[in-house]
């Protein structure tokens, strides 16, 4: 066999893949096998790439555009992960507007902790 395919091992592409932990499932011509011992999970880190902005006011109502990969595909999909979320490092959230695979758009909150903060993004229970 040939093509990264042989009696007991297979490699694929995988394209648009979210942050998280996915157990593959084969499907073969007599159905699929899921949950196989055997399988091991593939896992996505959530990667930052950068930030549109490195500064905000502490009254906040600034937007703030995170680039990186891995996100999810829309804010539709965001909103139906239960962990998604875009915090500060104080635990205020940051607003989240809208969600591309390689930006999470998102709007300041008012009354942010003066001085330096990090900014978390978090879903699928990866940070």
């Amino acid at each position: 066999m040939s093509d990264g395919l042989s009696a007991t091992t297979l490699k694929c592409h995988i394209n648009n893949m979210i942050a998280g932990s996915h157990t593959p499932v084969v499907q073969t011509s007599k159905g699929a096998l899921a949950n196989d011992p055997s399988f091991t999970a593939i896992e996505v880190d959530i990667e930052i790439t950068g930030l549109s902005r490195t500064q905000l006011h502490t009254s906040g109502g600034q937007t703030m555009v995170i680039s990186g990969n891995f996100f999810p595909k829309s804010l539709e999909e965001a909103n139906s992960i239960s962990d998604f979320a875009v915090t500060f490092s104080d635990g205020k959230a940051c607003a989240v507007t809208a969600v591309s695979t390689t930006e999470i758009t998102c709007t300041s909150p008012a009354a942010l902790t003066t001085g330096t903060v990090t900014v978390d993004v978090a879903f699928n229970s990866k940070t």
